[in-house]
């Protein structure tokens, strides 16, 4: 929910968004609205709401993904835990287990 949280309101409104990707009306009265809310199950109504009406509109159409692969030598490395998706350099680099 946090990232939609981030996401939302950055790029589906016209007044203060950075992206501009889909404005409408009902998506900037429920932004409005999550800025006033507090209780938890109400803001994920509201984010529930606007993720609906974004999907029955076919407001975005991913083109691709990718997924990361990654080849290691287990002669020197013991795992490397990835949490996500490639953005065009690897990261997490911390998380690199090496071999005893």
């Amino acid at each position: 929910m946090a990232r939609a949280v981030e996401e939302t309101p950055l790029n589906h409104r016209s007044k203060d968004g950075i992206g501009y990707t889909y404005e409408r009306p009902f998506i900037e009265e429920r932004i409005e609205a999550l800025g006033r809310v507090v209780n938890p199950a109400e803001r994920a109504r509201l984010l529930r709401e606007i993720g609906d009406h974004r999907f029955n509109a076919w407001s975005e159409i991913p083109l691709f993904w990718l997924f990361v692969e990654a080849t290691v030598n287990p002669k020197f490395i013991a795992d490397y835990a990835f949490p996500g998706t490639i953005t065009g350099f690897f990261t997490h680099l911390e998380y690199i287990k090496l071999a005893p």
